[in-house]
Order: C-alpha cells, then sequence, then structure tokens
C-alpha cells in the first residue's frame, strides 16, 4: 500500500519526537512495523529511539547523567544515579545519537596515529597487562578492541607471549623450573601468567640442553625483537624495565583502592 503525503508527514513528525519506537508508530500510521521502518529508511528518517526498548528505562536521566559525568568519574555517576554499568553504557549510546546533547560529550581518547613511540611503549605492556589497562595507560579509551585493531594492522595475533614464555611452557621446554620471571596480570584472573623473559631464555640457552636445536633460532629472534622494543642491549635493564612496567601498574591499582 502506497503511503500519502499526510502519512509521510506525520511519520516524520514522529521520528523526531523521539518518543516512540517505530512498533509504536505503526498502529498511529495505521501501517505494519516493517513497513514503517522501510518507509522511515527511504525517506532519511531516524529514530534515537529505535532499538533501545530494553534498556530504556534510565533514558529521561540521559541529560542529567551526562552533565553530571563532566565533572564526576564514571563510578561516581553509578553511584550517585544508581546505575549499572550496563545502564551508563545504554544512556551513552542513546546520548552520543543525540545531536543537542553534542556539547555534553566527554571523549578524551587520543584520535592521532600510532608513533613509533606509542608502538613501542604498547609492545613494552603486551603480555604483560590486560588489553584494557594497555588502553587506558596510552589514552587510547577503556576498551581492548582499540589494542586488537591495532595488532591486526601490524599483522599479530597473540600477545600474550610477545615479552616471554610462560612458567610452564618454560618448563615443559627445559625440564626445570625458571629461577627467574615476573608475575603478569595478562590472561585469566583465575591463571595469570609468570612470564620469562626471552633475552632471559637466550643468555642461558647454553645451560638447557632439553631445548630443541630447531627452536633455538626462534627464542634468540624473539630475543632480538625483545631487544628492539626496550631499545636495550642489556639483560638485566630490560628485565629491571619490565619490573617497572609491572610494579607501575600496581602502585596505580592500590591508589585507586584507597
Amino acid at each position: 500500500m502506497s503511503w500519502t503525503k499526510e502519512e509521510d508527514r506525520k511519520l516524520k513528525e514522529l521520528c523526531e519526537s523521539g518518543k516512540y519506537f517505530f512498533k509504536d508508530m505503526a498502529p498511529k500510521l495505521k501501517k505494519l512495523p516493517g513497513a514503517t521502518v522501510y518507509r522511515a529508511k527511504k525517506l532519511g528518517l531516524k529514530n534515537v529511539r529505535d532499538g533501545r526498548e530494553r534498556k530504556g528505562i534510565h533514558n529521561h536521566l540521559t541529560e542529567t547523567v551526562m552533565t553530571y559525568f563532566l565533572d564526576h568519574t564514571y563510578d561516581e555517576c553509578c553511584k550517585k544515579f544508581g546505575l549499572t554499568s550496563s545502564n551508563m553504557k545504554s544512556l551513552f549510546s542513546l546520548g552520543y545519537k543525540i545531536e543537542k546533547l553534542r556539547h555534553l560529550r566527554k571523549d578524551t581518547r587520543m584520535k592521532s596515529a600510532w608513533t613509533l613511540k606509542t608502538r613501542l611503549n604498547f609492545l613494552r605492556k603486551a603480555g604483560l597487562m590486560q588489553r584494557e589497562e594497555i588502553a587506558i595507560s596510552e589514552g587510547r579509551g577503556q576498551s581492548s578492541d582499540v589494542i586488537k585493531e591495532f595488532m591486526r594492522k601490524m599483522g599479530a595475533g597473540e600477545t600474550r607471549y610477545l615479552n616471554g614464555l610462560s612458567s610452564k611452557w618454560f618448563f615443559e621446554l627445559t625440564g626445570v623450573h625458571p629461577t627467574f620471571f615476573i608475575q603478569t596480570r595478562s590472561g585469566p584472573a583465575f591463571c595469570q601468567h609468570k612470564i620469562v623473559p626471552w633475552v632471559w631464555i637466550s643468555g642461558n640457552l647454553k645451560v638447557y640442553e632439553l631445548i630443541p636445536e630447531e627452536l633455538r633460532p626462534c627464542i634468540d629472534a624473539m630475543s632480538k625483537f625483545q631487544k628492539f622494543i626496550y631499545q636495550e642491549n642489556e639483560v638485566v635493564k630490560i628485565c629491571l624495565e619490565m619490573r617497572e612496567i609491572v610494579d607501575a601498574r600496581d602502585a596505580r591499582d592500590a591508589k585507586k583502592n584507597q
């Protein structure tokens, strides 16, 4: 059934009001919901409420919460308005689509391209910190997605063992437990990895006779890559810097929990 000019006008008014979902507009227009959505798309109309019915019970707080968030933290907003993390995400997803609330957006993420310095900073932290922690420390938001995208563009996959081998795998290769390792926060909460730096393994290859000959060039290659990442050739200095990264992370958490 074709649409009349009057029906198009009424559909436009309903969309601009921001009060109705498409399924609520359909009865008012005496149309099927699918037909209403199709006509709105054809006319280039948008409905900011569409698709948010399940999480829309706090939508009336959108502007108030966004205003409060300008001078307060995420956790303070949740506590002030009695919202869960899911509620907050829903509110901001809606708020960022409302043009009149543009001035309330608080997006401090860096949009600049990754420089060599920032790339090296990330690679030094890979496998020592959770991806979300790395993103926050580099000012790239609070999601792991930006780190995954960065690794995808670099043609790299798993970052867990970029800075070293897990103590478990080390034991399987050598038959002995490592005398040196760094406790990380990378991996599941119940099984966070202990990393043995590549430079340390490479420097002690002669001691570990059980390591297969075909793997030794790979270990040496990872050691050279780690030296490039840290811009340093001395094993002790690299290991100390890895320790400093972990200690700085723990110090930030301790300060946050005070």
